[in-house]
């Protein structure tokens, strides 16, 4: 009985980690498109707005979660670990695998910079070598469905497409 608590005390921790992962790689990608300080720090300010958010908008959570959950079957669990199996190569299969998920969203990027692109390829690529290193697929999702929700609220606060 003592065993299964702890798998639920260690869950809870992966998506509390999950989630403070997320909002942080997040907040970076911030950095490195607006290049601003300043847009940071309004950012960061409604860090307590995003989770009244997620409470008070349940559909937008579950519809990312969704999401998270699909693509993360698809590009971690399946193709980076076909690559790696193929190739014997934990950095190629990494590399690409966040290669083939960036151009699977390449319409996402059709109307911003070349900034975005490479921030999205990074991001994937972390969002690879945390698969890899933690075997946690927990993790992954709820890193990703953070990200997810974070475009949505902010672009939603902000008025940004």
């Amino acid at each position: 009985m003592s065993f299964q608590g702890l798998t639920v005390k260690f869950e809870v921790i992966v998506i509390f980690a999950g989630f403070v992962a997320g909002h942080i790689l997040y907040l970076l990608s911030v950095i490195q498109i607006q290049c601003s300080l300043q847009t940071l720090t309004k950012y960061f300010i409604f860090f307590r707005e995003i989770l009244a958010h997620y409470i008070k908008y349940p559909e937008v959570f579950s519809k990312y979660l969704l999401f998270a959950i699909f693509e993360e079957i698809v590009w971690r669990y399946a193709v980076q670990s076909y690559l790696l199996h193929l190739l014997e190569n934990p950095l190629v299969a990494v590399i690409l695998t966040a290669i083939l998920f960036t151009l699977d969203h390449y319409s996402s990027f059709l109307h911003r910079n070349t900034g975005c692109v490479a921030e999205f390829l990074i991001f994937s690529i972390i969002l690879g070598i945390t698969f890899y290193a933690s075997g946690d697929f927990l993790l992954v999702i709820f890193i990703h469905l953070v990200r997810n929700c974070n475009i949505v609220f902010y672009r939603q606060l902000f008025g940004e497409s």
